[in-house]
């Protein structure tokens, strides 16, 4: 990225190309990139409420991200959480506004990722909706791509069985065999343990 002029105005933007709807959301009011705008709140989604710090791949560790938005209070869980997102992709850029302030006239990907999971937290504050991203080269793990730990594709095998509805704890894991390291996590409560392969939602004190 170079840069030009006495001022630098910095923005971050991200698409995510979701089946249901495509995001365009930038860090603050708005820019235009590729002749596509980019917005800081989603009508559905609503604006980004936090954003882990982007982990880099090194070594046999596949990159990793985090996006936390809080939805506005009328949108329905099903529209922001859901299995289906899941293998969407998303791209994360970090660009110069030009002169007109608004036009994005250099920019830089940050990473070009794939929708991992979303978790759904009802706090007492309101909703937040967690969207965790994986790196497109996290595939090389994959000796069968198509295959997912989650309740859609479970069910895509054995039609009604249930067995992955209404679970806990989050797991994420790259299927197949060397599974990079950091990506796998656990927990669980009052009730005991298990694992994420769903779309939780869940109900923080």
């Amino acid at each position: 990225m170079s840069f030009a002029g006495d001022n630098i105005h910095l923005i971050g933007f991200c698409k995510i190309e979701l089946p249901t709807r495509t995001l365009r959301i930038c860090d603050g009011g708005f820019c235009y990139f590729g002749g596509e705008k980019y917005d800081s709140e989603d009508s559905l989604f609503g604006s980004i409420a936090g954003i882990d710090e982007f982990e880099a791949s090194l070594g046999d560790a596949a990159e990793d991200a985090k996006l936390v938005f809080a939805p506005p209070a009328t949108t329905a869980a099903a529209d922001i959480n859901s299995s289906t997102f899941q293998n969407s992709r998303a791209r994360f850029w970090m660009g110069t506004i030009g002169p007109d302030g608004k036009t994005v006239t250099t920019a830089e990907q940050l990473m070009d990722a794939l929708v991992d999971y979303t978790v759904l937290r009802l706090r007492q504050s309101g909703r937040e909706l967690e969207m965790s991203f994986i790196g497109r080269p996290e595939k090389l793990f994959l000796r069968q791509e198509g295959n997912s730990l989650n309740a859609r594709f479970h069910k895509s095998i054995w039609p009604g069985e249930k067995g992955l509805d209404n679970v806990g704890a989050k797991l994420t894991i790259a299927w197949g065999v060397g599974s990079p390291r950091g990506l796998t996590s656990g927990g669980g409560g009052g009730g005991g343990g298990g694992f994420n392969f769903g779309n939780p939602v869940v109900r923080e004190q």
